[in-house]
């Protein structure tokens, strides 16, 4: 800075510079080395260098995202917890995507072939999805049952309780993301329908076999590590476990499906090998 000589310059910003530089001139210590600071978090200058906290002051950080309660729990299937993510995070390949990158695509619904695809809409404002989603979870859910996605991912984004209803709220919700979006794959690329009804079995299925496979694994554990076991389903008694079970699977069972849940095409089985997961590259 001793060197620095004063230059005349049209721009008002450079000017502005080098009056800054006069006043650092007036402000330093005589007889010692500069030193180099490197700004850390809080803008706080230190010596020592940190990658972590200069990346974080060349970006802007995003909110914090509040649904993984609802994605990322124990006991969860990881490929139903994956696709969820992918909904929560709207990156499924869905027909208001699509028809971004290819013009010659059909938007439409191809559950209900009424509306635009959307995230929101394929989640559970079509007709064949909101009865359906109705079906598994208003027994479940009891008041706070609701076809509204923002609503939906709002209530599960609560942290996780160690409760049988807690877990199975959020199984169910994910099995049935999964299996509706397999279901929405095959008709795509065009492939057996299935009806409401069958979809309903196979989640159905789905949800009592994990359960059942819970109950095993905790009926092998010892007191002391059913206790000090964190974020799993609370086996409080076999007994109950076991009516927590049969009072969801078996009373959504018994719940009537409406006519425009069989769409005429649909077989009893649903094909459990359509497990294709179309995502953005």
């Amino acid at each position: 800075m001793d060197r620095n000589r004063c230059r005349r310059h049209r721009n008002p910003l450079l000017r502005q510079v080098e009056e800054d530089i006069k006043t650092e001139q007036c402000k330093r210590i005589l007889g010692k080395e500069d030193i180099p600071l490197w700004r850390g978090r809080g803008d706080i200058y230190r010596q020592k260098f940190s990658s972590k906290e200069t990346w974080e002051n060349m970006r802007n950080p995003n909110a914090k995202w509040d649904p993984w309660h609802s994605i990322w729990f124990s006991s969860a299937t990881p490929k139903f917890s994956f696709v969820t993510w992918l909904a929560a995070k709207n990156r499924l390949s869905t027909g208001d995507r699509m028809i971004k990158w290819n013009s010659n695509v059909n938007p439409k619904c191809v559950l209900c072939g009424d509306f635009i695809e959307t995230r929101d809409h394929l989640f559970f404002e079509c007709t064949y999805t909101q009865t359906l989603w109705k079906a598994l979870a208003a027994t479940i859910m009891g008041s706070d049952f609701t076809i509204t996605w923002a609503s939906l991912v709002e209530g599960m984004s609560r942290p996780l309780g160690k409760s049988v209803t807690s877990f199975i709220t959020r199984y169910v919700f994910q099995a049935a993301i999964y299996s509706i979006w397999c279901e929405r794959n095959g008709r795509r690329h065009g492939e057996q329908h299935n009806s409401g009804e069958a979809l309903f079995r196979k989640i159905d299925r789905i949800v009592r076999n994990r359960l059942s496979t819970i109950q095993n694994k905790m009926k092998k554990l010892t007191p002391r590590q059913r206790k000090n076991r964190e974020g799993d389903v609370k086996d409080e008694s076999d007994g109950e476990a076991r009516g927590a079970l049969e009072n969801v699977c078996v009373a959504i069972a018994d719940e009537d499906f409406g006519d425009d849940m069989n769409d005429g095409n649909g077989g009893d089985d649903v094909n459990d090998d359509n497990n294709g997961v179309a995502v953005e590259e």
